[in-house]
């Protein structure tokens, strides 16, 4: 069983920087993130509030899944929403 862990935060931080950038937006990201680190509160409640910014910007697009409201019991398939999420933005920023 899989584990969420630096290398995907590290993975959506750059995303999340990369698009943040791309759109004006100016969100504060870490993409340091190292295999001793344990992540704080707040350094994950910033984490999933930038997702949420991100997915703000197709607020109209329905298709779109929402992020996960905590980080705390993360499953795969709010792993996979956040992918989506940035993917989705990421095209949508691109046309």
């Amino acid at each position: 069983k899989g584990a969420y862990n630096y290398s995907d935060l590290n993975r959506v931080e750059r995303a999340v920087a990369e698009i943040s950038d791309l759109a004006g937006l100016d969100l504060v990201t870490k993409t340091d993130w190292g295999m001793w680190d344990i992540p704080t509160e707040s350094e994950m409640n910033r984490y999933l509030e930038n997702i949420s910014v991100i997915r703000n910007l197709l607020a109209d697009d329905a298709s779109v899944p929402q992020p996960p409201a905590y980080m705390s019991n993360l499953t795969y398939g709010d792993a996979n929403n956040i992918e989506t999420i940035l993917n989705a933005v990421y095209e949508s920023l691109r046309r």
